[in-house]
């Protein structure tokens, strides 16, 4: 399927009630994807380890599960590229680099929690006071 097809068949479904995945659809074509709430951040983590969950659950218990989605990625990188050394040599970053040696060490992760968007700015309001309580009252879990 092309690109003009996939569009022609996502606004159908948006103005079908009864077309398979018409809310979905209508989501997409009206801009009213979920939007975010809460990002991953270092401050977060270092409170709790599993801040995206908790913030999660939080979030649920306050405006429902139809509202509230959590999105997570994580994947290992490799941060590797060849250097033109003053000698002409060419090498690779990591051979000559500790910093791009210890950056690969680390996973790329993002997580985000996501609300209906009606809801993003309340659902920010509410947990920019009640963040750091919220973590903290959740035990971190054990790696």
């Amino acid at each position: 399927m092309d690109d003009a097809r996939l569009q022609v068949a996502l606004h159908d479904a948006a103005s079908t009630s009864s077309a398979p995945g018409h809310e979905h659809a209508k989501r997409i074509v009206n801009r009213r994807h979920f939007k975010v709430a809460w990002s991953l951040n270092a401050a977060d983590l270092r409170l709790n380890q599993n801040a995206c969950a908790i913030i999660a659950e939080a979030l649920t218990t306050r405006y429902g599960a139809e509202n509230v989605r959590k999105d997570t990625y994580s994947k290992a990188q490799r941060t590797d590229f060849p250097v033109l050394m003053r000698d002409g040599k060419i090498n690779w970053a990591q051979s000559v680099s500790d910093v791009v040696r210890n950056l690969s060490l680390s996973p790329l992760a993002t997580e985000f929690v996501l609300v209906e968007p009606t809801l993003r700015d309340e659902a920010r309001d509410w947990l920019r006071p009640n963040l750091a309580d919220i973590l903290r009252a959740q035990p971190q879990e054990q790696e």
